[in-house]
């Protein structure tokens, strides 16, 4: 009943590897998967979810877009570390995060929305009703609704600004590089 409750609303069901409830992506999104090896991936885990949620608070402040870290009562998916946003009648989550550990590598995944929130909304009211979960719809909204104008390329840019930043500090170098497409 969830998947057609998605596809009705013109979304296609998917089960994300990172974990998680249900999240809903459009063009008004953002999906950062950061891969990585490390030896004790497991036991890193709290500390990765607190310093990527930095991360994105920073990313979002280069845009004058105020964020903070914490879970909102009754968001859809909700988390410790979800970044959020003062909207003018109630906080909204701007990026959730999820993360995979397996032997010796982790997948850690953040969903960012920046604009368009309202069909995320109708779609994740109807989903979480159909799985029998609880979820405020007040919490489901964008970086728009706190600072009208934002834009995913924007948002993007200020990212790749501050994960270059990151990336300096911790002895690593951000690179472009193209990837192959499969046929």
């Amino acid at each position: 009943a969830a998947a057609a409750a998605t596809r009705t609303h013109g979304f296609e069901p998917a089960v994300r590897r990172a974990g998680g409830r249900a999240a809903a992506y459009h063009h008004g999104c953002l999906v950062v998967d950061h891969l990585s090896q490390q030896e004790d991936a497991a036991l890193t885990q709290q500390a990765r979810f607190a310093e990527f949620a930095d991360l994105f608070v920073r990313a979002f402040a280069r845009m004058d877009v105020p964020a903070s870290v914490g879970e909102i009562p009754g968001e859809y998916c909700p988390g410790e570390f979800s970044v959020q946003g003062p909207a003018p009648t109630y906080p909204v989550k701007l990026a959730g995060s999820a993360q995979r550990v397996v032997k010796g590598a982790f997948l850690f995944s953040t969903h960012v929305v920046v604009s368009d929130p309202a069909p995320l909304r109708a779609v994740l009211v109807d989903v979480y009703r159909e799985l029998g979960l609880d979820m405020d719809p007040r919490t489901a909204g964008a970086a728009e609704d706190v600072r009208p104008g934002v834009s995913v390329p924007a948002f993007a840019a200020a990212l790749r600004e501050e994960y270059t930043a990151w990336a300096a500090a911790a002895g690593l170098e951000v690179v472009d590089e193209e990837l192959a497409v499969r046929s």
